[in-house]
């Protein structure tokens, strides 16, 4: 009987020895994995917010860029547009002044359908 006894404590002992080791070990794993699971998660999170100010300081050039060539191109548009205008005949005019200002419009006190180049010229411009 204490040959039983000594061998099922022997055993237990070495059993909770056993389990213990493994649990150990797979507790070091765990935080290892956690640690580097934290460590991508910072960077990724550093990487994310550098690239969104990167891209914002980007879009703030080129909307900067964008107005400048936008005031810089105003007279060259205007001058095309007055150019591309004066190239329509009357009834072209007369046509575009219906679809733009609307049929009641006046013009110089003449009505689309009477008014002539000149005037229909200036009321588009």
């Amino acid at each position: 009987m204490n040959t039983l006894l000594s061998t099922t404590l022997t055993a237990a002992r070495a059993d909770a020895t056993a389990w213990g080791t493994a649990l150990e070990s797979t507790a070091r794993t765990i935080a290892a994995v956690a640690v580097a699971v934290y460590c991508l998660g910072e960077a990724l999170g550093r990487w994310v917010h550098e690239t969104s100010s990167v891209l914002g300081q980007m879009h703030a050039c080129l909307l900067a860029g964008h107005r400048q060539a936008a005031e810089a191109l105003a007279p060259v548009a205007a001058a095309t547009e007055r150019f591309v205008l004066e190239a329509l005949s009357v009834q072209q005019l007369r046509t575009l002044a219906r679809q733009t200002l609307g049929s009641a419009t006046r013009i110089e006190g003449r009505r689309i359908a009477q008014a002539k180049k000149s005037a229909l010229l200036a009321a588009l411009a």
